[in-house]
């Protein structure tokens, strides 16, 4: 039983780290992308898919660090 829910924990960890990657390189590239479109200066879709994986490695790292200064207040 202990395994089973160690296994469900690790994907649990999975799909947060997935959310978290999505989540954030979706807002910043869709905000992005709002305010060149206002200015009319339209970008490739190169340059905003490298927006989108740059922001979304931020995402999981800030996300981590904010977890790992969490943990490490609790003692």
């Amino acid at each position: 039983m202990l395994s089973s829910a160690s296994l469900n924990l690790e994907s649990a960890l999975f799909y947060i780290t997935l959310l978290a990657f999505l989540a954030s390189g979706f807002v910043y590239t869709l905000s992005v992308l709002i305010v060149h479109a206002f200015q009319k200066r339209i970008k490739n879709f190169r340059y905003y898919f490298i927006s989108y994986l740059i922001s979304g490695v931020i995402g999981i790292l800030l996300i981590y660090l904010f977890a790992f200064i969490w943990l490490a207040s609790l003692n």
